[in-house]
């Protein structure tokens, strides 16, 4: 199908459509989609995507996610808003939707249809109705209060059958107080009972998450804060859709980056232009002293924006500069320039030149290692956006608008960087990156890398995490690509779920030098049948490539299942695009291929060791472990 420069993008959907979505074009698709700009758009062009064969579509390198919806009123264009916006990031929803009102049943009973089609996100989306109809017609104030506890506590029973019963995520809405409803208190001092005893269940509500960890909730309040109403009065009577359209894609636009999150497609670092995008004016034109910042109104909005950038930062986004100046230039406004809120050190990676943009973020993905499709870009040029869009359509590419003022909700309402929970790692990130630019010193002024190994003082620690540290192990699992032997992706709950599982382990690996801590970097998924020890997944952060710890920790592993008893360690990979790197690991560790990936399997390239003879440590790493007193 050629392309027409003249249609739009929500045109160009609707083409692929009539043309069967040839496999040459579906590339082409993801980038239509997200350049969509309003409700109606997407709404329409979900429409036109339902007819994508799932099968063609993972032909073609795209993905899928089992997602069930189950409401009490008619929820059709969330569905067709979710399958839009995931399609636009790579992903392609495969729905359970059920019925209408059939909410209790589905989740209340483990054979219903919803836990059959093994949903890895259910979202359960209610408005309040679902407590006012059970409350009758002449309903007081105090049986309100009592309602909203009874409802609770229904919501509360569904989140603990959904975890016997799935092993995906659950996620509820609050439920939005209608002002209709609040009007039809004649009363203000009730009115106020009642908007208290609502924002309570709400609150408590949120609380679920907080005590289920596969649990999570929207909020949504905030969404309704923005210029579109709850519900359109004529639909929500005639055609019982108790939510407008509007809304529905705003919640929509949540769960699809919570969708992103659990499948580890969360964005790890914002490249920023410079001129009129952190500061107001041309820098070659107007000098260091010439920037608008806090020297005038305009600038305060750009002060603004950079103060939002560094909140980001501070949660692990990892910051980069793309900008066409030159270097000394750069280095010198952010040297001298006192009202800057960034500063050079809050930057992982600078690129001032007069290439094109697209090069620079080749660049910056290299000097990071991270792939093109982790980085989000902001700049306020349409032309510079354009150019990284068409040479990079794995970055995300955010048009901040035409006033400084507008910048900070272009940037986040895309949820660009929104993982399912942060951990210590995430708070520390900035700083990892700084300390590893001194890594890199001493490593160029070392003869050899033998040598700059044994000046790191490398220690690891190798031991089975609890608490807080699952956390870090699910995102892991999620996030890592190049050293994920299987690429198996885990939510929290499920790496506990895997813990509790007689003779099932995981060994975490933590890991320091000279310099400071690198922090929880890797992951061992294992388990024991009779004389075997599987290692069911192995993932090491790419902060540590070439420090030789995966060999260390490996051989420790082989050391350890000689002295259970084990004949044999069996170890698989699942080849992927980006996992290519390590894809002869075990064959580099004495292990042999029994099934390779010429086989064919679906299951990927299986190996055996058949622990002869015990492994060494490498001689510059001091190892600690303790996890055998956990897997024995």
């Amino acid at each position: 199908m050629e392309a027409n420069a003249t249609l739009t993008p929500l045109s160009h959907v609707r083409a692929l459509r009539k043309a069967g979505f040839p496999a040459a074009e579906l590339p082409a698709l993801k980038g239509y989609l997200s350049v969509l700009n309003s409700t109606e758009e997407r709404l329409q062009a979900g429409v036109a995507c339902r007819a994508l064969d799932a099968d063609a579509y993972t032909a073609s390198g795209g993905t899928t996610f089992n997602l069930a919806i189950v409401s009490n009123f008619s929820y059709q264009p969330i569905a067709d808003a979710l399958r839009s916006r995931l399609l636009a990031r790579g992903v392609l929803p495969r729905f359970y939707l059920s019925d209408y009102n059939q909410y209790r049943y589905e989740l209340m009973n483990g054979e219903s249809e919803l836990y059959r089609s093994s949903p890895e996100l259910t979202l359960c989306l209610l408005d309040g109705h679902s407590l006012l109809d059970e409350l009758g017609d002449n309903w007081r104030h105090e049986d309100l209060e009592q309602g909203l506890r009874n409802k609770l506590a229904q919501l509360t029973q569904f989140a603990e059958q959904y975890h016997q019963y799935a092993s995906g995520l659950l996620v509820f809405n609050t439920l939005p107080l209608s002002g209709k409803t609040l009007q039809q208190c004649l009363d203000y001092r009730g009115r106020a009972r009642v908007s208290r005893w609502w924002a309570q269940f709400n609150a408590d509500l949120c609380a679920l998450a907080e005590k289920h960890r596969h649990v999570f909730v929207v909020d949504t309040q905030t969404l309704l804060s923005a210029d579109f109403p709850l519900r359109d009065d004529r639909l929500g009577f005639y055609a019982r859709t108790l939510m407008s359209n509007e809304l529905l894609d705003a919640l929509a636009g949540e769960v699809a980056a919570i969708v992103l999150a659990a499948r580890g497609k969360a964005k790890k670092c914002l490249v920023l232009d410079l001129d009129n995008t952190l500061w107001g004016g041309i820098l070659g034109d107007d000098g260091i002293d010439g920037i608008q910042l806090s020297n005038s109104a305009t600038g305060e909005a750009f002060i603004s924006f950079q103060q939002v950038v560094k909140r980001l930062a501070a949660q692990g986004v990892l910051l980069a500069i793309s900008s066409k100046n030159d270097q000394e230039n750069v280095l010198g406004l952010l040297q001298q320039r006192q009202d800057m809120v960034l500063k050079q050190e809050d930057f992982s990676a600078i690129v001032a030149n007069w290439q094109p943009k697209s090069d620079a973020l080749q660049t910056i993905s290299e000097l990071l290692n991270i792939g093109s499709d982790s980085l989000v870009f902001i700049d306020d040029s349409a032309f510079e956006r354009e150019e990284v869009r068409l040479q990079h359509p794995l970055v995300s590419v955010v048009n901040p608008g035409s006033d400084p003022a507008e910048y900070t909700a272009a940037l986040v309402k895309g949820n660009d960087f929104c993982q399912l929970e942060l951990n210590k790692e995430d708070y520390q990130r900035s700083k990892l990156y700084q300390t590893e630019a001194r890594r890199k010193v001493l490593q160029n002024d070392s003869p050899s890398l033998e040598a700059f190994l044994a000046e790191l003082q490398l220690k690891l620690t190798l031991f089975t995490p609890t608490g807080h540290e699952l956390t870090r192990i699910s995102q892991l699992s999620l996030r890592t690509n190049q050293f994920n032997m299987t690429t198996r992706r885990m939510s929290e709950s499920e790496v506990d779920a895997w813990l509790a599982r007689p003779q099932h382990g995981i060994i975490a690996l933590q890991s320091s030098d000279r310099f400071g801590e690198y922090g929880l970097i890797g992951c061992l998924f294992n388990h024991r049948e009779h004389h075997t020890l599987w290692i069911d997944n192995f993932l090491l952060s790419c902060r540590v490539f070439s420090r030789q710890l995966e060999t260390a920790a490996l051989n420790h592993l082989l050391g350890w299942a000689q002295q259970l008893g084990c004949t044999e360690i069996r170890a698989r990979y699942v080849p992927t695009q980006k996992n290519h790197k390590v894809a002869d690991f075990y064959l580099r560790h004495g292990f042999t291929a029994i099934i390779s990936e010429t086989d064919g399997s679906e299951h990927g390239c299986e190996y055996l060791h058949p622990l002869a003879s015990a492994a060494a440590i490498p001689a510059h790493i001091e190892l600690v472990a303790s996890y055998q007193e956990t897997l024995s």
